[in-house]
């Protein structure tokens, strides 16, 4: 059995805001195309990741938001949360993945890089099935958005 533990920010060379969001669209051509992805980033090193969307407009997707945090589903999805460590402007995360029926509860592993306050880039990608590291370029955007879901959940080792 795994588990992930928060980790947290260290020593950042670039503070992420941390007073939103952060979203990426995949393009055109990808298997994912069209949908936009959001993850919550929290000082406590604790990542949510609640939907992604064929929404691209900003303010359905803060409404859909919205109507998550206000039914509480997003705090009993084990695969919505994870955990990152900033540290200087390398960016590391792992989050639990979607499960596979049957199997075992498997996580994935992103590193990446800071670019700026609201940007950053996820370069490196472990496959939770073949354990194999892959290329990305994944570039997340900050958006404003108040008020933030808890970060308290029972799936992050320290937060239960």
């Amino acid at each position: 059995m795994i588990s992930i533990q928060g980790k947290g920010i260290k020593n950042p060379d670039i503070q992420l805001r941390m007073d939103g969001y952060y979203y990426y669209r995949y393009p055109e051509g990808h298997f994912n195309e069209g949908i936009t992805v959001v993850w919550f980033l929290y000082t406590n090193g604790v990542l949510m990741n609640p939907f992604g969307t064929k929404t691209n407009e900003l303010p359905s997707i803060d409404q859909k938001i919205n109507e998550i945090y206000s039914s509480s589903k997003y705090e009993s999805v084990k695969y919505d949360w994870g955990a990152f460590t900033l540290d200087k402007e390398k960016l590391e995360i792992e989050k639990w993945a979607v499960p596979l029926f049957p199997g075992p509860t498997r996580s994935i592993e992103y590193t990446g890089t800071v670019l700026n306050e609201e940007q950053f880039v996820l370069t490196e990608y472990r496959n939770p099935d073949t354990g194999e590291r892959e290329k990305v370029n994944k570039t997340y955007t900050f958006r404003e958005f108040s008020p933030k879901p808890d970060s308290t959940n029972q799936f992050i080792k320290g937060l239960e």
